[in-house]
Parts: structure tokens; C-alpha cells; sequence
């Protein structure tokens, strides 16, 4: 585990403090991000299984099985497995604005837990004592569901409950990042209790984790030290939102729209989005093996001829794409009961509005490649995620200047 972390594959997940147990790994925030350390030596029969599950050491992808039985489904060879696509939003407009984008996921894991199909959802929400930091929570009722909505730009470690809630007998969902979902699907492998257990997992288009220091350098602009600060909330409140901080003394709050808080492209913001290296190598950002996914539903711009994002003045709207049966009749579900909203969605929308994980998900491949001709001893086991047809659908200038940039990083030890 220690040498992994070193490698910088870790990506944060916590999955092995759950199968360790605390006494003997747990994550600690280390440099602005979650890490695991190892505070008794493991047993070679403990250090295998984490290591098969891990998704800093391993990853697999979806199979295309599970489109079987859909009519329309496609193996899209950026976005995945699809079997339904729409636009989305929670039917609860109070939600839908409180929410990061439309709060699909908040209103999928409401109604599960109303009709009693999970009794826990595991996600995460911002931590009580410091707002900047985010924990790992379980929810049993709509209200606690509710609590843990809006995005959390920063480190955490979602599945650090998982094995106890398995060893307890409970019925739950996972909502988290796909490298998080990864890891649950590897556990399912070696444990039977996963596939009974955690019936659904739910997951969103992931941008990268950024460290801790993002969330203190925003707070830091508006003259807010790091103990007086009372309020962390990254988006929501209007979609997308502010990335919004107050003061705990007085409660007076301060908001910066996306452009005005992140330093990407052309954008001159307050702080850098700081990916650690196991997210600059990922070859799943958009939660290929989750039953349901709901990235953000940006809109079109007719004047501008592209997709944009808004300061807060939009009603929210994600995605909603269901992966699985399992996934589709949920959403099918959903629907009937009222609780989620549905507007039709063309693949080539989907495409153009979440055309910036294309360089990313084209280009995995590459990168592994650099990996394993510099620094083997780094190297992610990645299996079906289609390596040729991202790279088909890539260019070759573009591929060329991603294998001299990872060469770069390793080399300089950037990594």
C-alpha cells in the first residue's frame, strides 16, 4: 500500500482502511490529500485482496453483456455502455436548486430509500467540524440524503464504511466517483456479499480531485483564516453555483463563479485545479460501471455554437444514463413515481457537451504506454476499456504531445 502511494496511484478511496479496518490502515490527510497509512503490518493474505480491488492498481472495465436485452443500447467508444440517455433533473424544484446541477442522484437515492429497495446510501457531504474537508456518510433517510448533495471539490474517502455495513447485513447504495464504483465492483469479485448487498451504484462525469488546498486558497482571497471558516459549498444554490465560503464568526458569505474561481484553459482564477497523478492517468472519468451516471446537462449557446455553463441563472439539469437493466428500470422507476424528470437527448449532444473528457479518454492508452516503457514499476492494470477504439477516435499530434507530456512528468519525477 505504502509503495503505491509513493508511485502516486492512490486514488483516496479508502477501500483499504474497509478491508484492513482502522486499527490497521487508515486514511489521514497527507498534503492536502486522502491517504492511507499502514499502522500495523498486514497479513499477505489481507495485502493480496486489497491489492486485486484497488483501483490504483487495478481497473476493469464494463462488459458488453450488460447491454443485453436493450433495443437501443450502444458500446460508445468514449462514453461507455449506454443503454438509455436523457435529460434529467430531480421533479422536487427546491432540490433541483439546492443541488450541484439537477440533483438526479440525490432524488434516485431518495426514492430507493422511500420504497425501502436499500436501507443506507453511502456517499459523502461536507465535513461537520472543518467544511473544507469532506467525509464519507451514511444516510437512512431522505433528509440525510438531501445533507449530502452539491459536489465536494477535494479529497475523500468515500469507502471506508463499506466492509463494516457488508459485515452488518445492510442493503445500500453507493453513490461516488467511478474510481470509487471501481473498486466496489472489484470487491464484488472476491466477496459475494457486494452483488446481494449493494444492489445499485451510482456515479457522475468526474473532473479530477483536487487537494484541500483549493477550498483553503478560495477562503484565503476573501480574507477568511482557516479556523473561522464556516461554510465550504463548491457549487449548488443555482447551477452551477458559487463556489461559496462564510466566515463562522459572523456568517457573512463570499461566492466566485467557476471562471472567477479556477485557473483552467483561458480562465485566470483564484486557484489551480490540482489532479493528483492516478486522475491524470484514469482511463474511466465518466462512471462506465455504475448502474446509473448523471453528469451535468450543460446547455447550448445558438450564438456562441457551443455548450456553457451559467452563473447560477439556470434551472439545474444533469444527464441521465443508465448503464445497466438494473439501471434503467431504476430510472424507468423513478420516473412512474414522480420523482425524476426526463427530456430526450441525442448521443451527438452528449458528445459536443462533455466533449472535453474526450482528451482524456482517448488518450489512457498513451499514457499507460509511458508508464510501462519508463517507470514499470508505476504501471495500472487496465482491461476492457476498448484501448483501440480511443485511440481511433483520437488524432495523432494530439496523442504525440500526451506520451511526451506523461515521459516529461516521469521523468522529472512529476508524478
Amino acid at each position: 500500500i505504502e509503495n503505491l502511494v509513493g508511485l502516486g496511484l492512490c486514488a483516496g478511496c479508502g477501500i483499504c482502511e474497509s478491508m484492513a479496518g482502522s486499527d490497521h490502515v487508515e486514511m489521514t490527510l497527507r498534503h492536502g490529500r486522502m491517504r492511507p497509512v499502514v499502522k500495523q503490518k498486514l497479513d499477505n493474505v489481507t495485502e493480496n485482496r486489497i491489492m486485486a480491488v484497488c483501483p490504483g492498481k487495478i481497473v476493469t472495465g464494463p462488459d458488453a453483456s450488460q447491454l443485453n436485452g436493450s433495443e437501443a443500447g450502444i458500446m460508445h467508444p468514449v462514453f461507455g455502455p449506454l443503454r438509455t440517455w436523457h435529460r434529467g433533473w430531480a421533479a422536487d424544484e427546491q432540490l433541483r436548486w439546492r443541488c450541484a446541477a439537477g440533483g438526479s442522484l440525490t432524488a434516485i437515492s431518495s426514492f430507493l430509500l422511500e420504497t425501502g429497495r436499500v436501507q443506507k446510501i453511502l456517499h459523502v457531504r461536507a465535513s461537520l467540524k472543518d467544511p473544507t474537508q469532506t467525509d464519507a456518510y451514511i444516510s437512512s433517510t431522505r433528509e440525510e440524503a438531501a445533507a449530502g448533495c452539491q459536489s465536494r471539490y477535494g479529497p475523500a474517502a468515500p469507502l471506508v464504511h463499506v466492509c463494516q455495513l457488508l459485515d452488518d447485513g445492510v442493503i445500500f447504495c453507493v453513490v461516488a466517483k467511478p474510481c470509487d464504483i471501481a473498486a466496489v465492483r472489484a470487491l464484488g469479485k472476491l466477496d459475494p456479499r457486494v452483488e446481494k448487498q449493494i444492489p445499485y451504484c451510482l456515479s457522475i462525469f468526474c473532473g479530477g480531485l483536487p487537494t484541500r488546498d483549493a477550498s483553503l486558497q478560495v477562503a484565503e482571497h476573501h480574507g477568511i483564516e482557516p479556523q473561522d471558516i464556516g461554510l465550504c459549498r463548491h457549487r449548488g444554490h443555482g447551477w452551477p453555483g458559487l463556489f461559496t465560503v462564510a466566515r463562522r464568526s459572523d456568517g457573512k458569505e463570499f461566492g466566485t463563479t467557476y471562471t472567477e474561481t479556477w485557473q483552467w484553459g483561458i480562465y485566470k482564477g483564484i486557484t489551480k485545479y490540482d489532479l493528483q497523478w492516478r486522475c491524470k492517468i484514469c482511463p474511466d472519468a465518466v462512471g462506465e460501471l455504475a448502474d446509473v451516471t448523471c453528469p451535468d446537462g450543460w446547455l447550448y449557446d445558438a450564438a456562441q455554437k457551443k455548450y456553457i455553463f451559467g452563473d447560477g441563472v439556470n434551472p439545474g439539469q444533469n444527464l441521465v444514463l443508465s448503464r445497466t437493466a438494473r439501471g434503467e428500470a431504476l430510472v424507468r422507476d423513478c420516473v412512474a413515481a414522480g420523482k425524476l424528470v426526463l427530456a430526450p437527448l441525442e448521443i451527438s449532444e452528449l458528445e459536443a457537451m462533455h466533449a472535453d473528457h474526450y482528451p482524456r479518454k482517448c488518450s489512457w492508452p498513451v499514457r499507460l504506454f509511458a508508464m510501462l516503457l519508463f517507470r514499470p514499476s508505476t504501471r495500472l492494470s487496465v482491461s476492457n476499456y476498448r484501448p483501440w477504439s480511443a485511440l481511433a477516435a483520437a488524432s495523432f499530434w494530439p496523442l504525440w504531445a500526451v506520451f511526451r507530456g506523461t515521459v516529461s512528468r516521469l521523468w522529472l519525477g512529476a508524478h
